[in-house]
C-alpha cells in the first residue's frame, strides 16, 4: 500500500513540512479575497449576490462563483471567511503536493528519489506558499487542474472520464478562466 512505505511518507512529509513553514511565514489575506467574502455575506443576509445592496442593476464583480458560494457557506455557519477561506486554500495546497507526489510515483513511475525531490522543490517555492494563504481561489484552482489532468490524461477508464467532466465543471465554476482550462 502506498501510504505504508516509509520513503513515500518521508517524501510527502518533508514537502508538507517545508510548505507549511513557508506558508506560515508568508501568511496573508489578499484584499481581493474580500470581494468574494462581501458577495457571500450579502447573499447570506438575504440581499442577493451583490456587492452594494440596493444597487440597480446589480454588478457582477466576481469571477469565482464557487468561491463566493463557499464564502457564503462560511458566513451562514457563523464562521469568519477571512480565517477559514485561507485555511481551506492552504489545505488545497497540501493536497496538491500529495497528489503531485502520487502522480509522479504511481502514474508516471518515476524512480525514487525523483517524486520526493520534485514535490519538495515545489513545496519550497515561495509563490506557492504565498498564494496558498491569500484567501483567493488560487490553490483550489491549481488542485482542480492537477486532478483534471490526472483524470483526463493519466487515467483511462469510463469512471475517470466522468470524474474529469465533474472536475471541468468545478474548474469553470471556481474561476471564469477555468472554462479555458477545461476545454484544453
Amino acid at each position: 500500500m502506498w501510504a505504508s512505505e516509509p520513503r513515500r511518507i518521508l517524501g510527502v512529509a518533508s514537502a508538507a513540512a517545508a510548505f507549511s513553514a513557508l506558508a506560515a511565514r508568508f501568511w496573508w489575506v489578499n484584499d481581493d479575497a474580500f470581494i468574494a467574502f462581501r458577495y457571500g455575506r450579502s447573499w447570506v443576509e438575504g440581499r442577493g449576490i451583490t456587492f452594494n445592496p440596493g444597487e440597480s442593476p446589480p454588478v457582477e464583480g466576481y469571477t469565482d462563483f464557487l468561491w463566493v458560494v463557499l464564502s457564503a457557506l462560511c458566513e451562514s455557519l457563523g464562521a469568519n471567511p477571512a480565517f477559514w477561506m485561507p485555511l481551506l486554500s492552504f489545505a488545497c495546497g497540501l493536497a496538491l503536493l500529495v497528489l503531485l507526489h502520487r502522480i509522479l510515483d504511481e502514474r508516471l513511475g518515476l524512480r525514487p528519489p525523483v517524486p520526493a525531490l520534485a514535490t519538495l522543490w515545489l513545496a519550497c517555492l515561495p509563490p506557492l506558499a504565498l498564494w496558498s494563504s491569500s484567501g483567493l481561489e488560487t490553490m483550489p484552482f491549481a488542485l482542480l487542474i492537477l486532478l483534471a489532468f490526472d483524470r483526463f490524461v493519466l487515467l483511462v477508464d469510463p469512471r475517470s472520464a466522468r470524474a474529469a467532466a465533474v472536475l471541468a465543471l468545478l474548474l469553470s465554476l471556481l474561476r471564469f478562466d477555468g472554462i479555458a482550462f477545461a476545454i484544453l
